[in-house]
């Protein structure tokens, strides 16, 4: 037997845009500000801006070397170092960060993007450890080779994928239990690819 699902409505499941640089330390606390102030409190942050630059490492230009540092890496750190204090005040939250499968090995051409993925994961890691004593959690997410506005150019052999073919976002945009999870504090990182992904069981003890 089936039972139907509800999903919140709009009014059930308000949301608030503001425009955030993430390379800005100022507009991130005016951004935690904002959702503390209009809705109490912050329980769930997700770090997802990434930029992407292609060249080949002998002749890489150092300017887009580090916007993409920025972006990826100094962008997922100050948020959650702008959120840190409020989940603290709420008595505990979840950081998802959202890295790559490039975080996991490489790829030619995208070498900033492949440093900051792997950059992600390790921070993620530290991160958790520092952050569970305060029932904060940490994950990293590490999605194969998505479709996206951003990977639009890109040739589908550039990366190899199991699906012969690169992923699209609506494939992985239902990672599940990682807010709601509150027996662990996760220090492992979560694979997302069409079809599977991690269970939910409990990551080994200590760091790796």
């Amino acid at each position: 037997m089936t039972t139907a699902r509800h999903w919140p409505t709009n009014s059930e499941r308000p949301a608030r845009y503001v425009h955030l640089d993430v390379t800005d330390a100022d507009q991130w606390d005016a951004a935690v500000a904002t959702a503390v102030g209009e809705f109490g409190k912050l329980n769930v942050l997700v770090n997802n801006a990434g930029i992407v630059a292609l060249g080949q490492i002998g002749k890489f230009d150092m300017v887009k070397w580090q916007k993409v540092i920025d972006v990826n890496l100094t962008g997922t750190f100050l948020g959650m170092q702008a959120s840190v204090e409020a989940m603290k005040t709420a008595g505990g939250g979840s950081i998802i960060n959202v890295s790559s499968i490039e975080g996991m090995r490489g790829a030619p051409m995208v070498h900033p993007y492949v440093a900051t993925k792997w950059a992600v994961r390790g921070l993620s890691k530290s991160a958790a450890l520092d952050l569970g004593k305060f029932n904060i959690r940490v994950n990293s997410l590490h999605p194969g080779f998505i479709r996206t506005p951003m990977t639009k150019h890109f040739p589908d052999d550039l990366v190899t994928s199991p699906l012969g073919r690169p992923g699209q976002s609506d494939e992985v945009g239902h990672v599940r239990g990682l807010p709601r999870q509150r027996r662990i504090v996760v220090r492992h990182r979560r694979r997302v690819r069409r079809g599977w992904r991690s269970d939910h069981r409990r990551p080994p003890q200590g760091p790796f």
